[in-house]
């Protein structure tokens, strides 16, 4: 979950409240290179189908149109049952191959959102079975970050876990020495 941070000083630290319920859905989309030194990348939905994590949690993924242009991902049909637990994605021959994704220096990804905010994603390749298997752990960074840019763990120093523990809501503290505290 993106959220802005509210404003806070020494005497009055920043607090903010994150909360919202947990409705997965499958997205599939571009991941384009940014450019800058730290070669961020964004991905942008195409397009997404809300799907169950015990019962209706599969789902067909196509290609319609002509890649790179004229086309897109697209769900064919309503999910179906697949194994509880689990999401399933099944991508069928009409993707674009992996030698077609490089040509145009940006990739065809697929992945599960939560609250229509994608969380992972993974390349989208042709004739394959994607399996997502939502265990939700929250972290919260401090930063300056664009909507659907993709975040690198590996740069985030100081991300700091929040655990909801059966609840969906949870107030968190920004402290003056640039640590978070939960309220």
């Amino acid at each position: 979950m993106l959220g802005g941070a509210a404003p806070g000083n020494p005497s009055n630290q920043s607090q903010s409240k994150f909360e919202w319920e947990i409705e997965y859905s499958v997205t599939a989309g571009y991941v384009s290179q940014l450019g800058g030194t730290m070669n961020p990348r964004r991905f942008d939905t195409a397009t997404n189908i809300n799907v169950e994590v015990e019962s209706q949690n599969a789902v067909n993924l196509t290609y319609l149109g002509t890649y790179p242009d004229g086309g897109a991902p697209a769900f064919p049909a309503a999910p179906s049952d697949g194994p509880s637990g689990v999401i399933l994605v099944y991508s069928d021959l009409t993707i674009p191959t992996n030698s077609q994704q490089l040509s145009v220096e940006e990739t065809l990804n697929v992945g599960i959102a939560m609250n229509s905010r994608t969380i992972v994603s993974v390349q989208l390749l042709p004739n394959q079975t994607y399996q997502f298997t939502p265990e939700p752990t929250y972290y919260i960074i401090a930063g300056s970050f664009l909507v659907g840019q993709v975040v690198d763990t590996a740069i985030s120093t100081s991300a700091f876990e929040i655990k909801y523990q059966g609840i969906t809501d949870q107030t968190v503290i920004f402290k003056e020495t640039n640590q978070f505290e939960l309220k």
